[in-house]
């Protein structure tokens, strides 16, 4: 585990201007220099995408994708209840510590289909699904709130693609909805 201090400390003077004086209103001092805690996150990551186009037709294309993910994550952090402000420990809930381990895996699909109404002008469709692992957060005051969990996304789009008057013009368009 790595305390904060000292990295914050290297960023107190681009920090300073902004945080210094809103924390002299509340008596606090120097941010950087009175935040107490050691945090730590370890993440192993592994990904792989593949991807497929099959041309069913001349002008007609399917695209099948994927990403498998998987990640895990250790997550330890020790807040003290001194900090840099007079209501730290009531923000901190007196301090706390937390160790946590997790884990997700994930598919995520793609697939797309391509007409080409015209040589230069190409109808799409797509539907993607998608997925960012969970974490922790250093910042967290209390221990309920250091864990975050993992999103996933579904995406719906459609549009055109065109390449008009000899490649001089590029008319693209393209609607989506995603669903987090």
């Amino acid at each position: 585990a790595a305390g904060i201090g000292p990295l914050i400390q290297i960023f107190n003077p681009l920090l300073g201007s902004v945080l210094d004086p809103a924390t002299a209103l509340l008596g606090a001092g120097d941010y950087a220099a009175d935040l107490n805690g050691l945090a730590s996150v370890d993440i192993k990551a592994l990904g792989v995408f593949g991807q497929l186009t099959w041309h069913l037709t001349d002008r007609l294309a399917l695209l099948l994708g994927g990403r498998y993910s998987r990640d895990s994550r250790h997550g330890t952090v020790v807040e003290s209840d001194e900090g840099p402000v007079p209501l730290w420990s009531v923000l901190t809930l007196g301090g706390y510590s937390a160790n946590r381990r997790a884990t997700d895996s994930n598919f995520s699909p793609k697939v797309s289909l391509t007409w080409d109404v015209l040589r230069d002008v190409t109808l799409y469709g797509t539907y993607a699904r998608g997925f960012r692992a969970g974490s922790y957060n250093i910042a967290a005051f209390s221990p309920e709130d250091f864990e975050f969990r993992p999103e996933a996304s579904t995406t719906y789009e459609a549009g055109i693609k065109t390449d008009l008057f000899k490649h001089l013009l590029r008319f693209n368009f393209g609607g989506f909805h995603t669903i987090y």
